[in-house]
């Protein structure tokens, strides 16, 4: 009686298969929610204790780690949260939904049966992870469509975009880049990317974050205005050998100076080093190969 007054606020009842989908909970979770988060690895704990305490009550640990390292079972976990799922169906009512979170298909013979027992309950099962299930953001939601499985689960085992990544390879992390800019004669890299943990907008320069954004338009505003002071910064130089004869000359500040007083390199360089060594310089820079 006292387990069905304690869940009867409850609108839906997650079992998650942390072996199989990960431990990574949602950075929103609806008060009517109630989670039955199964684990076998202590360490997980640690790695989520602020998650726990922001929703210690709606979600119940169930710590199977004694039981797995005892039984050797390989299906251990599975079998814990099929009983678990028994036991929840005799307090449940059937305007309660029962959702077991795991990409492991054997779970749905045991759903099947279970529905036979209890044909008036609704019960499922769910292959992703928690923090899939309530993401609505629209580019999140892009961005998960192109997931395979096993980055999925390493999406939701992880807890910030910055170990993520270093999980990921090449082509993986092009999942996450909404647009992405090279001035061709620099070869500095700018490009946007989205934290599917934060839902917000990183702008990157040369690797590193720049800002942060809340909406695409903000973050586009600056990535354009970035984009459009590199090809100004850079295109002065006409070619990437120019740059780098330059930066080896050390004559770059020169022809900074010179393109915003808009006159002559040869000009700017003969008023610094003198006629003779001015004009040498500059005909050593355009002159190289």
């Amino acid at each position: 009686m006292l387990k069905r007054l304690k869940m009867r606020k409850y609108k839906k009842i997650f079992l998650i298969d942390s072996e199989n989908v990960g431990y990574q909970l949602p950075n929103q979770l609806p008060k009517d929610v109630y989670i039955y988060l199964f684990i076998s690895d202590q360490n997980v704990l640690e790695k989520i204790h602020h998650q726990l305490e922001q929703y210690s009550r709606q979600v119940e640990v169930v710590n199977i780690k004694k039981i797995v390292k005892q039984n050797q079972a390989k299906n251990a976990m599975d079998f814990c949260i099929v009983s678990q799922l028994g036991n929840l169906l005799h307090v449940l009512s059937r305007k309660q939904k029962v959702i077991i979170v795991s990409k492991d298909k054997g779970y749905d013979a045991a759903i099947e049966f279970m529905k036979l027992q209890f044909p008036n309950h609704h019960i499922e099962r769910y292959p992703l992870s928690m923090y899939c299930y309530y993401t609505t953001n629209p580019y999140a939601q892009r961005i998960l469509k192109q997931c395979h499985q096993e980055l999925l689960k390493r999406i939701s085992t992880y807890q910030t975009m910055q170990s993520l990544k270093k999980s990921l390879t090449k082509s993986e992390k092009s999942i996450f880049i909404i647009d992405e800019y090279v001035e061709e004669i620099s070869g500095v890299k700018i490009f946007i990317e989205f934290d599917i943990y934060l839902n917000q907008f990183a702008l990157y320069h040369s690797g590193n974050v720049k800002k942060r954004y809340q909406t695409l338009e903000e973050v586009n505003e600056d990535y354009c205005l970035l984009m459009d002071n590199l090809q100004k910064k850079y295109q002065k130089y006409y070619s990437r050998e120019l740059l780098v004869k330059a930066k080896q000359m050390n004559i770059h500040p020169y022809i900074e100076e010179a393109y915003l007083k808009n006159e002559t390199l040869q000009k700017c360089l003969v008023n610094h080093f003198g006629q003779n060594e001015g004009v040498q310089l500059f005909n050593q820079f355009i002159h190289s190969s």
